[in-house]
């Protein structure tokens, strides 16, 4: 293959990718921030079948690609500073990208809102 057809190749393949596979952040204003100073900042992070912060941690069998009108219910293992528990897990994502995620059954001791960085995030 030519540099321009791995070039177009590339592009097409970045632009296929599902919204799992980007940067989804409890709190868009870091999104152009490095992986320290986000850490700094308590930042939770959610992945296809997990949330994660340094405190605690959730995951779940099932991957899901966070979509607009996603409405999902999982059970999710959670642990962290505080312990281990069995969570029942609403995801729910609007018009807008917004990831709400609550526990169905109490807290889940992480943030309640996440944001995708390629809708949210600083563009400066």
């Amino acid at each position: 293959m030519r540099f321009k057809q791995i070039f177009a190749v590339t592009l097409f393949g970045l632009a296929a990718l599902p919204a799992s596979a980007q940067n989804i952040l409890s709190n868009p204003g870091l999104c152009a921030a490095d992986d320290g100073e986000q850490e700094l900042a308590g930042v939770a992070y959610l992945h296809s079948s997990s949330v994660e912060a340094h405190w605690r941690g959730c995951a779940w069998d099932t991957p899901l690609d966070y979509a607009p009108g996603l409405l999902a219910e999982v059970n999710a293992r959670c642990d962290g500073q505080d312990g281990a528990d069995d969570v029942r897990l609403r995801i729910v994502v609007n018009g807008q990208g917004r990831v709400t995620i609550e526990g169905m059954d109490g807290s889940t001791g992480l943030p309640d809102y996440y944001f995708p960085c390629s809708r949210w995030g600083f563009r400066g």
